[in-house]
């Protein structure tokens, strides 16, 4: 946007673009503090109960089909230096990695 307003490119992108998180509510600050005594923030309200609304999704998960909608995907992300012990590391990881996502293919990892 500019100082005239949003251009059409804005509105394309606003159009376009999917903000899962837009769906959900605010964090909400949970009374009970972490070990360390700071603040614990909750996805979702009813995080800490037997049955969080943001989990639900998984229970609707049928093999071979679709995922069920309310996933939120995200894509794991590391740094690291060219040394060998590092790509090394990496190797591993991404392996790891592939192999939750096969065994899980309605996983919120979506990208590596």
């Amino acid at each position: 946007g500019g100082p005239s307003g949003p251009s059409r490119f804005d509105a394309a992108w606003r159009a376009a673009y999917d903000d899962h998180a837009a769906r959900y509510p605010p964090p909400t600050l949970s009374p009970t503090k972490l070990e360390d005594g700071s603040p614990n923030w909750l996805p979702v309200p009813d995080a800490e109960s037997a049955d969080p609304s943001d989990l639900r999704w998984r229970k609707r998960v049928v093999p071979g089909q679709a995922c069920p909608p309310g996933r939120r995907p995200f894509h794991v992300l590391l740094t690291a230096q060219a040394s060998l012990y590092q790509e090394w590391q990496t190797r591993i990881m991404h392996y790891h990695y592939r192999k939750v996502v096969a065994a899980n293919p309605c996983s919120e990892m979506s990208g590596f």
